[in-house]
Formats: C-alpha cells, structure tokens, sequence
C-alpha cells in the first residue's frame, strides 16, 4: 500500500481500489476511474465511485447517471469514449474465419451473474436447437469469470461439446478482446455489457428474460429495448430466425442507446482518456471541492 499510495496518479478499471483513496493522506495520489463495461446495471453505479477525483464514463448515458446519484460533480468528469473499440476496428480488419462452414454466425453472451444470467435454464436447450439445423453457426462465449473458478477439466468437458457449427469457449482471451462479437451477426444475451460492443455496429439481438424480470422502464434494462425480448427456452431458436427481419424496427434505437453508452468516437478513445488525465492532474484538481 505504501508504494501504491507514493505514485502520482492511480488509474483503475475496478471501482474496488476505492479502499486505497480512503488511504492517502493528502491530494496525491490522484484516483481515477475508467470503468471497464459500459452497461446499464445497477453495479455501475456503486457507491465506492464517489471516492475517485476523476471519473471518466465511456460515453453521455453514465455521466449523467454519476450526477443523478451523488457519485461525481461535472467538473471531475470527462466522457472519453469507449476504449475497446479502438482493438475492435484493427480486429476486423484481419481476422480470420471462426468456422469452416460459412453460415450467419449467432453468440450467446451470458453473464456470470446467477440472479440475472440465462446460463443454467438457456443453454441445454439452446445446444440441442442449435445442434439439428444446418442454418446458423453457434459462438458461446459466457462472461469471462464464469468459469473462473471451475476447474480445467471441467472447462475442458464444455468445450469438448464444441462440434463443426457450435463453438464453446470458457477461457480465452476471445471472450476479452471482442474477437466474437465482432464475428457475430446476431447477438443473444441477458444482462452483459458486452451487448453495447455488439451494436457498436447495430445488428439483430435477442434478449433472455427467463428470470422473468420486470424490465420495462427499469434504467438498469435499457439495453432490452435493442432486440427482441422473450421468456420461455423453447422459443430460443425461433426468436433468432426471426431476428433479422425484426431488426429494422430496433436499428435507430440501437444507434441513439449506443452512442449515449460508447460516446460517438469509436477510435482514439485511450488518446482521449490519457488527455483529460493529464489536464486534470495539472489544472483541474481544485475543482474537487
């Protein structure tokens, strides 16, 4: 603790170093967060936020959630874009196909969770639709800390389910660096922030509602509206036929909620960021108070 606390400023992706700011006793070092999602649940808004000197949401749509709930005053917040779009656009440029078979490629993105994840009622279900059709391919890629603590054989027996159009992964650095939302054509997922990454190019989603949650007007759910949303396991496969010519009646809706989470620049964002640190570190810290 004592060297972290010599350094001049302190940069984190995880809002639970907050314990560190409580520490210091002076003005340096400087604490600032870069949230590492860009979702609407309601973890985004933790009250440990508020011990940062700098926040720097993504895009509108935080800043002024940070505002609404007490945890940053303008002054001590910048809007810097979304800094993994930068790796998604060189992604696209060279990367190589996911599967032999050329087929629209479809990703399921479940969250780790279990209160809100669709893992345990939608993938059996999903795996035997997906399994008898020759129509789409099959990316599963679940939130990169579900299998965390799973032990490697484990993982490997879910692999292993893996067949020439279904593609399971519970480890790689794919599941980190949106090599899969980036292959995908249709998206489908429950609760993960990943989906913002997804319309980054707006395209068809399905949202799992199995925990029967009610969703509409919640803050925390402002992402459902950019797909179909539906509740019963059995209707996972139609609802994915279906949802490309649903996807018209959401494109704009995807474009306005994703510019409000990603902001509008999708390249540049860690120039953008290191800027707005720098600037606040040498101009903007009397603006705390």
């Amino acid at each position: 603790m004592r060297e972290l606390l010599s350094y001049d400023v302190i940069v984190s992706v995880e809002n639970t170093v907050a314990w560190l700011a409580k520490r210091r006793k002076s003005d340096r070092p400087l604490f600032v967060f870069k949230s590492h999602g860009a979702g609407d649940r309601d973890v985004a808004w933790h009250p440990r936020i508020a011990e940062f000197d700098l926040l720097l949401p993504h895009g509108t749509k935080t800043a002024e959630r940070y505002v609404e709930q007490g945890l940053g005053q303008p002054a001590a917040i910048r809007t810097t874009g979304y800094l993994k779009t930068d790796v998604t656009e060189r992604l696209r440029e060279g990367q190589q196909a996911l599967f032999d078979t050329a087929r629209p490629t479809v990703i399921y993105n479940p969250h780790k969770d279990r209160k809100q994840s669709s893992w345990r009622q939608a993938i059996e279900p999903m795996l035997d639709q997906f399994a008898g059709q020759d129509i789409f391919n099959l990316i599963v890629a679940p939130h990169v800390k579900m299998f965390r603590r799973r032990s490697a054989s484990a993982r490997q027996r879910w692999e292993n389910r893996s067949t020439d159009s279904i593609l399971i992964d519970t480890c790689s650095d794919r599941l980190l660096d949106n090599s899969y939302t980036v292959a995908a054509d249709i998206y489908i997922g429950d609760v993960s922030s990943q989906v913002y990454e997804f319309t980054a190019r707006p395209r068809p989603c399905v949202f799992l509602n199995f925990n029967k949650i009610d969703w509409r007007d919640n803050p925390n759910y402002l992402f459902w509206q950019m797909g179909e949303v539906i509740e019963d396991p059995a209707e996972i496969f139609a609802a994915v036929a279906r949802a490309r010519d649903l996807h018209p009646q959401y494109i704009e809706i995807q474009k306005k909620l994703t510019s409000d989470a990603l902001g509008d620049d999708i390249r540049d964002g860690a120039e953008y960021a290191a800027d707005a640190i720098v600037d606040y570190y040498r101009h903007g810290r009397t603006l705390r108070d």
